[in-house]
């Protein structure tokens, strides 16, 4: 049949024309006009409907949403920070070995060292002022080791403190055989005060770097904390 679904074109046969419009004509002819909104028709200025909307849902990370788009990646996920107790990482960190340096800041190793060369300082102070005040030379250590903040100091003074009460044993002898034989004890005494002179400066130097020292001699009278590994 001829009609002009498009006043502006000239008349044709809609039933057999392939154009936009007369293909339109014939469905709306058929099946009434299209459901939904339509949007305007490129060719016939007719109107057409919107194509169906993205299905409903959180689109899944990497994967495309909406009409296209890929969604971000979620962030990385850094490494969780360190626990356990400061100056010994995580928990479950082994202590550092005896005789490995650079235990604790610098102002712990300095007290560490102090622990060990104190009690000389003691002895020589009440050496010129009231020698049986030299018996004190364990109190500086014994301070430190109260006072302790850190497992390091505390060991150090401990260490100190314990070398100072063993020297007391051979101190007592020497002073018995210098009351009874004279120049004997007296040379014994002297040869006891330089060793004494000797480890403790050596223990000093050691645990102002930052090592656990242990003296050659040396009867523990006071124990705990760290304990030098074996094997």
């Amino acid at each position: 049949m001829n009609a002009i679904p498009n006043p502006g074109r000239t008349p044709h046969d809609v039933e057999s024309c392939a154009c936009d419009a007369c293909q339109l004509f014939r469905y709306k002819r058929q099946y009434g006009p299209a459901p939904g909104p339509v949007w305007p028709s490129a060719n016939a200025g007719e109107s057409a409907p919107l194509p169906p909307p993205p299905p409903a849902g959180p689109p899944s990370a990497g994967t495309p949403s909406g009409y296209g788009h890929p969604s971000a990646p979620p962030p990385p996920q850094g490494p969780p920070p360190p626990q356990g107790g400061a100056g010994w990482g995580p928990v479950g960190a082994p202590r550092p070995p005896y005789g490995a340096p650079g235990a604790g800041p610098s102002n712990e190793r300095t007290l560490a060292g102090v622990a060990h060369w104190s009690p000389l300082a003691v002895a020589f102070f009440f050496a010129l002022i009231f020698p049986p005040l030299r018996i004190a030379v364990f109190v500086p250590p014994l301070i430190l080791m109260m006072t302790a903040q850190t497992e390091f100091l505390r060991d150090q003074a401990r260490e100190a403190l314990n070398f100072q009460l063993t020297v007391l044993i051979p101190a007592v002898v020497c002073y018995l055989i210098a009351y009874s034989a004279g120049a004997a004890g007296s040379v014994l005494g002297l040869l006891l005060f330089i060793g004494c002179l000797v480890l403790q400066i050596l223990a000093a130097v050691a645990a102002s770097r930052g090592e656990w020292y242990r003296y050659p001699v040396c009867i523990r009278f006071v124990k705990g904390g760290h304990q030098q590994p074996t094997g």
